[in-house]
């Protein structure tokens, strides 16, 4: 009797409670189906992203030299349609000037990669880069450029190639991406959008005072010597 005018006495607090514990039920359950949901629509969305492979191909000569380098672009995974490719050369120099001061310089090639090839196909290998010889002349392009500097009372402390290269598609979605890639090195690197690469490779100035490798004319090197040490190639002073 006692339990019964318990129970009759805090009916309304029951009732209460159980409306209360089957709302947070439907809210777990709600939540744990969105989550499922959200997981299962990023393994479709990773398992529709292709996956781009760049890697160097070197041809060497009798001695082991590089004579020329190529990169090879490879996609996987998902889909994509629409694929287009871009290749930027460029020289990074490290000079001391005449005050002492350590430049850091980005100067743009042209002739590096003059030559690409298409296979056809949209998975496996899909493109081929190449330039003749581009290894030898990148070599002869920094030979006569840090005699130059030289000649004009500049330090080269180095002088190193940098590749990058920009891929577009549209994806599975009909969505437009690109992505970049620095091919600088044996295996290409998927560079994030925040990297100062990316800034360099879309730099319209910096395009436009290029130095080609394919024609280190004598009578041009006083030119070129100016695009190397013009401030607005420094890596810190990159505008559009």
């Amino acid at each position: 009797m006692k339990i019964k005018k318990f129970l009759k006495k805090n009916k309304i607090y029951f009732n209460v409670l159980t409306t209360l514990l089957l709302g947070l039920m439907a809210i777990i359950v709600s939540y744990n189906s969105n989550v499922i949901a959200n997981e299962q629509k990023q393994m479709s969305y990773y398992e529709n992203t292709p996956d781009f492979n760049l890697s160097q191909e070197v041809k060497r000569d009798a001695t082991g030299y590089i004579r020329e380098i190529a990169v090879k672009i490879s996609k996987f995974g998902g889909k994509a349609k629409n694929i287009s490719t871009r290749i930027k050369s460029y020289a990074h120099f490290e000079i001391i000037d005449q005050q002492n001061n350590k430049l850091n310089k980005y100067i743009h090639l042209t002739g590096c990669f003059n030559e690409s090839y298409r296979t056809g196909e949209n998975k496996g290998d899909i493109r081929l880069l190449k330039g003749f010889d581009n290894n030898i002349k990148f070599d002869e392009f920094t030979r006569v450029m840090s005699t130059e500097l030289i000649k004009n009372g500049y330090t080269p402390l180095l002088i190193n190639p940098l590749f990058i290269i920009r891929i577009n598609y549209t994806d599975f979605l009909n969505n437009k991406k690109e992505e970049y890639y620095d091919v600088s090195f044996v295996d290409g690197v998927l560079i994030e959008k925040s990297d100062f690469k990316v800034e360099l490779f879309e730099n319209k100035k910096l395009s436009s005072q290029s130095i080609p490798i394919t024609n280190l004319d004598a009578f041009k090197l006083e030119s070129y010597l100016k695009i190397i040490i013009n401030k607005n190639n420094d890596a810190n002073n990159l505008d559009n």
